[in-house]
């Protein structure tokens, strides 16, 4: 029972982890319930306008009062170059930069490691040798599973003098089960910061990877959200990714024993620390619970007994969020648990009565289930409001968007220079990119298409090199409703598990990723369209709308657009140059071209000028 999450958390077993560290150090404050409840008292100064070119008057002012955005830091963590990786005392000296000597640095310094560490591929390093003497060795020691992103957490932040407790229990991740008390398998390393006087949950292993699309085997589902289904579930070992997810940077402490229970009771840092047999009792709640500022009114327990034929959970959602939220749920019957006829009864969606019924009653949630047979039932109880959603992978530092790493792949003038894109569902959409005129024959392209919980396995991506246009499109078709990441990696060689990811895009059918107005979107949809196969003056009518609709002329689509009339310009340029057959001319069109932005698209047509001109010349 619980707000539930497509992705899960893996927990480590300490027999496999090669390195040990004392949990805490000489001198190190005892930990007691934070004395400033959940929040900082004094909050990091985060701008997220950050204007350079702006500063103060007054030369004395101390370096704290700079001004710095997040997302400047959490650039500078991503970027951290490979060089820097030789000594720990190497790399806390560069993430140190931007925060060095701020009253708040700790609390960023805590941020800063832990954005690089889930950028780290930690798979790219398994063949590395394995150390704990040097970061890169230790992220070997993390591709070969020989050691845990809680102790490298520990010596990092140890390393840059913030004082960090390793933290020894179990969590409700992995494998686990509502009702599960067997906690040989549930073991767990996590963490706490000491901040501001105060101690501070941190786990890094869930705020940087995650186990998507897993899931278990052994249950029938009954009903999905007032439809029957019938269905034995499938196993599915998931995929493990990069995921950065803040929630698991000093949670509430009252919401994490929930998920984690350490050995050491003082480490719940709670007024009241609740026993094992208690934790493993109590209801499965998931961060989006919290999130969504919910309470549970019904009990607290996550499994329930029923002598009779009905049972009603009873959620509170505040009055501030209450209409914002849809829940649904899953209905599950765990197989052998009842008896044969009747589990293949539960397998005939059509003699099945509804079993759940949903009643919302203002900012309260019922849920009324019915057993129809005696038997061991799961509800899964999650949260499909548009908006509070997962991005189908982590994009690393390349983001999402065609950037550097595409244009130096020969992969020019795309199509879609806005990193997400708004689709609709089961209409084909096509992406176009301009290919440089000396990789075109050999490159080589993969695309994937990624949905966030790996199930929907109708929608599709293709791709095709028209040599002739020396273009590449790509064709996404999504068929289900949803966010999908679009990776696009290219290579040279012929084995193309060596090809290396050089763009992704986000594509959605949902207008919730847009701030603009619905007139807006209409006009900056027609854009793509009329690029890839648009005339010169649908092109310049389609950015005249846009403009009109306001849509600002420096807007990346509208130059892109711009940039697709000066492409066309140049091949009448070209043609013409060859219909005219006059030197003066060629050799104008050839300077135009060398000096333009589009040079590598044109070499070979430069080359073949060049030669035009040369025989004008000897005759």
């Amino acid at each position: 029972m619980g707000a539930a999450c497509p992705c899960l958390f893996n927990t480590v077993h300490p027999d496999s982890v090669e390195i040990h560290l004392p949990p805490t150090e000489v001198d190190y404050p005892a930990p007691v319930p934070n004395t400033t409840e959940r929040y900082l008292t004094k909050k990091i100064q985060w701008f997220e306008d950050y204007d350079p070119n702006i500063g103060s008057d007054d030369v004395d002012n101390d370096v704290d009062e700079r001004e710095i955005a997040k997302a400047d830091i959490d650039h500078h963590a991503r970027t951290v170059p490979k060089s820097e990786l030789n000594s720990f005392d190497q790399l806390i000296k560069y993430l140190d930069k931007p925060i060095k000597g701020r009253q708040t640095r700790d609390e960023m310094m805590v941020r800063i490691i832990l954005v690089w560490l889930s950028n780290q591929e930690v798979e790219q390093f398994v063949t590395g040798e394995g150390t704990d003497k040097t970061p890169l060795g230790f992220l070997s020691l993390l591709g070969q599973r020989r050691s845990t992103y809680s102790t490298f957490f520990t010596v990092l932040c140890r390393v840059a003098d913030v004082q960090c407790a390793q933290i020894h229990g179990v969590c409700k991740a992995g494998d686990y089960q509502p009702g599960d008390t067997n906690v040989d398998n549930l073991t767990c390393l996590w963490n706490a910061v000491y901040i501001q006087d105060s101690w501070r949950i941190i786990h890094p292993y869930w705020v940087c990877r995650s186990v998507f699309g897993k899931r278990s085997s052994g249950w029938i589902k009954l009903e999905e959200d007032g439809k029957a289904i019938g269905q034995r579930t499938k196993a599915a070992a998931g995929v493990i990714k990069n995921a950065f997810k803040e929630y698991y940077i000093m949670p509430d402490t009252s919401q994490f024993i929930y998920r984690c229970h350490p050995d050491n009771k003082e480490w719940q840092l709670l007024r009241s620390p609740i026993s094992r047999e208690t934790f493993l009792k109590q209801a499965y709640l998931l961060p989006p619970f919290w999130v969504m500022e919910m309470k549970l009114l019904s009990k607290n327990a996550c499994c329930l007994h029923s002598s009779g034929k009905t049972l009603t959970l009873t959620f509170e959602t505040s009055k501030e969020t209450a209409n914002a939220i849809n829940l649904d749920y899953e209905f599950l019957l765990k197989e052998g648990s009842a008896q044969t006829e009747d589990e293949n009864e539960m397998l005939k969606p059509e003699s099945m009565p509804r079993l759940v019924t949903k009643i919302r009653n203002a900012s309260e949630w019922n849920f009324d289930i019915q057993f129809p047979i005696e038997g061991i039932y799961k509800i899964v109880i999650f949260d499909r409001t548009e908006g509070c959603r997962l991005i189908p992978f982590n994009p690393g530092k390349l983001g999402f968007g065609p950037g550097p790493e595409s244009d130096r792949a020969g992969l020019l003038l795309p199509s879609h220079r806005n990193g997400i894109i708004t689709i609709d569902q089961n209409k084909p959409t096509n992406l176009r990119f301009l290919l440089a005129s000396d990789t075109y024959k050999s490159l080589n392209v993969k695309t994937e298409l990624v949905n966030f919980d790996l199930k929907d396995s109708k929608s599709s991506v293709e791709r095709v090199i028209e040599k002739d246009k020396k273009e590449l499109k790509i064709i996404t078709n999504i068929v289900q409703n949803g966010d999908y990441g679009l990776r696009i990696s290219t290579g040279t060689g012929g084995d193309l598990e060596e090809l290396t990811v050089v763009c992704n895009y986000l594509i959605t059918t949902s207008n919730k990723l847009s701030r603009e107005k619905a007139n807006q979107r209409v006009a900056r949809r027609k854009l793509p369209s009329s690029i890839e196969s648009g005339t010169v003056i649908q092109i310049q009518e389609n950015i005249i709308r846009c403009i009109k609709d306001n849509i600002l002329e420096n807007d990346s689509d509208i130059e892109n657009a711009q940039r697709k009339l000066d492409v066309l310009q140049i091949r009448k340029d070209i043609h013409d140059a060859f219909l005219r057959n006059h030197l003066g001319t060629i050799e104008k069109t050839i300077n135009n071209v060398k000096t333009s932005l589009y040079e590598r698209i044109f070499r070979k047509a430069i080359q073949e000028l060049d030669n035009r001109a040369k025989e004008l010349r000897s005759s």
